[in-house]
């Protein structure tokens, strides 16, 4: 789940289960509606920490040995090395890493498909204002988290819903990505589908350039008056 514009994610990611039962993908599980699926989520842990309770480790969908990571983190371009380990320390890092052992994720699996949160590119006051930095590279959980969706979890191909994630706007070229790019390392091979609203095509071709993405294109909500509401 990616930072919604023009899409009620939560309620599209229940339709989008419905229609992958409906054509015969394994769905074992859908909750109720939108908000039941978010209370879900929230139930567990979504981020708004770097660190986890002993409780919150409990509830992870997963977890990638953080030996694991660094194994494969090593093996990457030393340019996007040295550009991660600048800013957040050598490998795993500290971000929901338990014990030294562990980098644990959020997500609910329902049997065949994982609905979770896509992690942010940094924390603080202003998480919010890291979506578009062009020089700010991710936390290794980040990494850490595409590498387990494909080697850890097993994902055959990932969907990113609501308008606009973060992958697409990690640091590296603009198009032709090379391995010292951060969006081609982190989603690696993954096929990787984005229903995206249809009046951003700029924002919408850079996910297309720079992550692959096969872009599934929606018409905006209806349009009602907002009115005036709280000082006004």
């Amino acid at each position: 789940l990616g930072n919604a514009v023009g899409l009620d994610t939560p309620a599209s990611v229940i339709e989008l289960l419905h229609a992958l039962r409906d054509a015969g993908y394994r769905v074992d599980r859908i909750p109720d509606n939108g908000d039941a699926l978010m209370a879900e989520l929230a139930d567990r842990f979504t981020y708004e920490s770097p660190t986890l309770t002993p409780e919150q480790d409990t509830k992870a969908a997963g977890r990638l040995g953080a030996a694991t990571y660094e194994a494969w983190f090593a093996a990457q371009d030393p340019q996007l090395q040295d550009e991660v380990t600048s800013m957040w320390g050598d490998s795993p890092g500290d971000v929901y890493v338990v014990g030294g052992q562990n980098i644990v994720f959020p997500g609910i699996d329902l049997g065949g498909v994982l609905v979770t949160v896509q992690p942010p590119r940094g924390f603080g006051a202003d998480p919010i204002g890291t979506y578009h930095a062009p020089d700010m590279p991710p936390p290794h959980h980040y990494l850490a988290f595409y590498r387990w969706l494909d080697t850890g979890w097993g994902a055959d191909a990932v969907v990113h819903v609501g308008k606009h994630g973060t992958l697409e706007w990690l640091p590296g070229k603009a198009n032709a990505l090379s391995a010292a790019c951060h969006p081609d390392a982190a989603l690696g091979d993954m096929p990787f589908f984005y229903p995206f609203v249809v009046n951003d095509p700029g924002e919408g071709a850079q996910a297309k350039r720079r992550t692959h993405a096969v872009v599934i294109d929606h018409l905006l909500p209806p349009m009602s008056r907002a009115d005036t509401y709280d000082e006004m």
